[in-house]
C-alpha cells in the first residue's frame, strides 16, 4: 500500500469513529481549495517529501484536513468526510502540524526537525480557510 493510501486509510478509520460519534460536523459543508508550501530553513527539503501536513479546525478539532508534502515542499489539502475524500478544507481557522510517516513506508531519511512541529499547539501555525494566498509553513532544521 502506498504512503498516500495508508494515510487516507488511517484518517478514514479515525474520522469514521469520530464522525460516528456525532462529532464530525455538518455533512456536505463547502470545501475551499487550499494549497501551500513548506519552507525548510537550514534543512534538506527532500527529506520532508512524502510526509504530511495536518490541520485541525479550531472550533471542532475532530475536523481535519491533510496534504502530502511533494518534493518541492508544496501540498494540497484534502478532507475525509462520510467515507469520501474531498479536495480542500471547510471554512474556518485551523491549527497545523507535520505528521512524519514511518520510515518503513518508503521513506529513506527521517527529517531532522524539532518535535514542536509535530504538535498542533507547539508548532504555532494558524491557517485561515478560505485564504487569498498560498499557505506557507516555515520549518527550521534541528
Amino acid at each position: 500500500m502506498t504512503i498516500d493510501r495508508r494515510l487516507k486509510f488511517g484518517v478514514a478509520v479515525i474520522l469514521s469513529v469520530v464522525g460516528g460519534a456525532g462529532c464530525g460536523g455538518a455533512a456536505g459543508e463547502k470545501k475551499h481549495a487550499v494549497t501551500g508550501q513548506i519552507v525548510y530553513s537550514g534543512g534538506d527539503l527532500a527529506t520532508l517529501s512524502g510526509h504530511n501536513v495536518e490541520l485541525a479546525l479550531a472550533t471542532n478539532p475532530s475536523v481535519r484536513a491533510y496534504g502530502v508534502i511533494e518534493p518541492d515542499g508544496r501540498f494540497k489539502l484534502e478532507t475525509y468526510e462520510n467515507g469520501q475524500t474531498h479536495a480542500g478544507a471547510r471554512e474556518g481557522t485551523y491549527a497545523a502540524r507535520l505528521v512524519i510517516v514511518d520510515e518503513g513506508d518508503g521513506q529513506t531519511k527521517k527529517p531532522k526537525i524539532h518535535g514542536r512541529y509535530l504538535d498542533f499547539k507547539k508548532a504555532g501555525w494558524t491557517v485561515q480557510v478560505p485564504s487569498a494566498e498560498e499557505v506557507k509553513l516555515t520549518v527550521a532544521a534541528k
